[in-house]
């Protein structure tokens, strides 16, 4: 189909001074896509229906995460696990320490870090368990038991000081302590999310994406005032979503179609006749993260279906209905 001109979709026209135009199949794709890999969490965890829960053969094949960040297992288990656990600033260093690795069974393997007060040099902060974490992880790393998550491309960290990606996460996370004190009194006294992530990116070894992760779970501790929803980092992968929707977009302009697609998604979803609300994760509209992410899990299904690649992981379903970890995965 024809691109069709940007301002076609009502609220779209108002993303003022904007000469890129959307790919009204692909962007009919998009919010498809969305309501078919939501449907499929619906029609597992709360009809409790047997698979498949879908005909589409890229979705059947291929691992796509959830349509809301809080329904994924790894974002479950830090609310279960990490959230409310241990003080603030601890619990930072907790989402932290989780987050870069982003492997659920690297932080069993260690359990929570502790953070405390040093009794020698007022406000310094002593990693209490340092030592043993280090030497549990060595043993793992040299049994070849993988730390890091198989989920995404983890960075090898090459221009840190270290004879390997092990040694190279030591040195970051000197970095982290260092920085922790005043990381810890900007999250407490910033007016956006933008200037966590902003704190979090001058910290040596945590990029753009760790830093879009570590805040927005930092977001969900009942002590912290922010939400997901009013600061949006639309990553590499968002990019090339949006690109395949809006052909010509520029980088700098990602940011402002996302609060578009935010705005007017319950339109484009009865435009299409898909009862989005009815399968709602709580009844809620998608938030900014939201939308960012589907952007990018959206890119991984787009070169699928256009045989332009195919996506990491394949769709293995873990969680067995009538045990406590199929209960959990129902949000």
């Amino acid at each position: 189909m024809p691109n069709t001109p940007l301002s076609h979709y009502g609220l779209l026209a108002r993303s003022a001074g904007t000469t890129f135009t959307c790919d009204q199949s692909n962007l009919d794709a998009f919010w498809k896509f969305i309501f078919a890999r939501h449907l499929i969490w619906y029609k597992r965890f709360q009809l409790g229906q047997p698979a498949p829960w879908t005909d589409d053969p890229i979705m059947l094949e291929y691992k796509f995460t959830n349509v809301y960040r809080e329904l994924d297992r790894g974002t479950i288990y830090l609310l279960d696990n990490i959230i409310g656990e241990g003080s603030e600033v601890e619990q930072i260093f907790n989402i932290i320490f989780y987050r870069m690795f982003n492997r659920i069974e690297t932080y069993e393997a260690v359990g929570r870090q502790r953070i405390v007060n040093s009794v020698k040099t007022p406000g310094k902060l002593i990693w209490a368990n340092r030592k043993e974490t280090w030497a549990t992880l060595q043993e793992r790393y040299e049994a070849d038991q993988p730390l890091w998550t198989d989920a995404h491309m983890v960075c090898a960290y090459e221009h840190f000081p270290g004879d390997n990606k092990f040694e190279r996460f030591q040195y970051i996370f000197k970095q982290v302590m260092a920085a922790l004190p005043g990381l810890y009194d900007t999250v407490k006294k910033a007016k956006s999310l933008g200037t966590i992530h902003k704190a979090l990116c001058a910290i040596p070894g945590i990029g753009p994406f760790n830093a879009y992760e570590i805040e927005v779970d930092i977001s969900y501790a009942d002590w912290n005032n922010h939400s997901e929803d009013e600061w949006v980092n639309p990553g590499p992968g968002c990019q090339r979503g949006l690109k395949f929707i809006f052909p010509g977009i520029k980088p700098n302009e990602c940011t402002q179609i996302i609060h578009v697609l935010r705005q007017v998604q319950d339109e484009e979803f009865k435009r299409l006749n898909l009862p989005f609300m009815d399968i709602a994760y709580k009844k809620r509209d998608l938030t900014l993260r939201n939308i960012e992410h589907c952007c990018c899990e959206a890119f991984k299904y787009f070169k699928a279906l256009h045989g332009l690649g195919r996506p990491r992981n394949k769709f293995k379903p873990k969680a067995v209905k009538g045990t406590k970890d199929f209960e959990r995965l129902k949000g």
